[in-house]
């Protein structure tokens, strides 16, 4: 039995990240994904910048994505995967393209993400000093309100409720939810530390090693 089912056998799901070029060109993820749907993964999510593919192609720095793209998802249908569509709020997305492109290349459904220009409060790296995600307040909010009308031509899976909780935290008014992330979520740091939210300032507390052994290697796959 390898890793990828053991994780199934204990009843976690499996999310295949960093993903490079030469995975795509020489068909190492295609081989992958035999194998994880073999082992029991259930859903293939991949990244899209913008719903210009040109756009999305330039800044991956990979040059023919959208035909490999398409040939990816369709395989990924062949073995029964439903493919979501993962999409970090930026400057490129163009929301009222996005669901076009969404459904020609054959994507279910699809999730936002909070663009991170800067550290929020606790340890986590997850962020970045590129110019497309360092929007302002009334962008910001422009881009909660193009998802929600998005939801009407595409399924989103970013639920209403946690929308209009993320509008709060840009807004600076009181959260009914103490994290942007959910009321689920939680973040374990490297150095085994719980942290409620990766927008918090203090973490709730440090596992044992083995707790976190377990823990760790399932949000690797998850999270």
């Amino acid at each position: 039995m390898n890793p990828a089912q053991e994780l199934h056998q204990a009843g976690q799901s499996i999310w295949l990240d960093s993903i490079n070029r030469k995975m795509l060109n020489e068909g190492t993820l295609k081989r992958y994904i035999d194998q994880l749907a073999a082992a029991g993964l259930d859903r293939l999510i991949i990244s899209i910048d913008s719903a210009n593919l040109a756009e999305h192609e330039l800044n991956r720095g990979l040059k023919g994505l959208e035909r490999r793209l398409a040939k990816g998802i369709a395989e990924a249908k062949e073995r029964g995967l439903p493919v979501q569509a993962s999409v970090t709020v930026n400057r490129l997305v163009g929301y009222d393209e996005l669901p076009d492109t969404l459904r020609r290349l054959g994507f279910d459904d699809v999730a936002f993400s909070y663009p991170r220009h800067e550290p929020l409060g606790s340890t986590s790296l997850v962020y970045g000093d590129s110019n497309l995600v360092d929007l302002d307040r009334d962008e910001l909010l422009a881009a909660l309100d193009a998802i929600d009308r998005l939801r009407k031509q595409f399924p989103v899976l970013n639920p209403r409720a946690s929308l209009a909780e993320v509008a709060r935290y840009v807004r600076g008014e009181p959260q009914q939810v103490p994290c942007v992330g959910g009321y689920k979520y939680f973040y374990l740091d490297w150095n085994l530390n719980i942290w409620r939210c990766e927008a918090g300032t203090s973490h709730w507390v440090r596992c044992s090693t083995s707790i976190a052994f377990r823990t760790s290697a399932a949000l690797a796959m998850t999270a």
